[in-house]
């Protein structure tokens, strides 16, 4: 039995993209850190699959413009077992 031929590729004409941030980070002691800060994503993106086989064509174009901006906020601390025996930090404190 013989079977058909298929051939299929992708293009991607358009990868622009545009991608900014913007961070804060703000430590009150050794243990408590806070960080705020905004991420800005943006941009055309265009796709283009063709399948291909004896008798049958299809083609398929998608395009895609977006811009999205989200804030985000970390907070995080560190909880130590063992803290007799944590090394110095010896890094001036601003």
């Amino acid at each position: 039995m013989d079977r058909p031929r298929i051939l299929g590729h992708r293009l991607y004409p358009e990868p622009h993209s545009r991608h900014a941030s913007i961070v804060g980070i703000w430590q009150p002691d050794r243990h408590i850190t806070v960080m705020a800060g905004m991420d800005y994503c943006g941009g055309v993106r265009s796709l283009e699959t063709i399948n291909s086989t004896s008798g049958y064509k299809s083609s398929l174009h998608q395009r895609f413009k977006g811009e999205c901006l989200k804030p985000f906020t970390l907070f995080s601390w560190t909880i130590r077992k063992n803290s007799e025996y944590q090394i110095d930090n010896r890094m001036p404190m601003m």
